[in-house]
């Protein structure tokens, strides 16, 4: 996603939501399908993280907004529990 986009440079934010236990294989598909649809609301999937002790699964994503990654997740029943600015180096 270029920074032209939304005429604004893109933010990075980090979405948190709950994942039941699942294998390896089965998250991989779980970011595929998050990844997919990411792109096609021009938001940027950066990384995925899952925890399986926890249940939790962090997405770090880059998108013009904070209101995009809610209509991202809203559009996709992503149940996302938070949605919170991050700093990514």
């Amino acid at each position: 996603m270029s920074a032209s986009t939304a005429g604004t440079a893109p933010q990075c934010f980090i979405a948190e939501r709950f994942l039941s236990h699942c294998s390896a294989a089965e998250f991989a598909a779980v970011v595929a399908a998050e990844r997919a649809a990411a792109t096609g609301m021009s938001i940027e999937l950066v990384e995925a993280l899952y925890i399986p002790e926890d249940e939790t699964c962090f997405s770090v994503l880059r998108a013009a907004d904070i209101e995009g990654v809610w209509r991202l997740a809203s559009a996709h029943d992503l149940d996302y529990q938070r949605v919170l600015p991050v700093l990514l180096f």
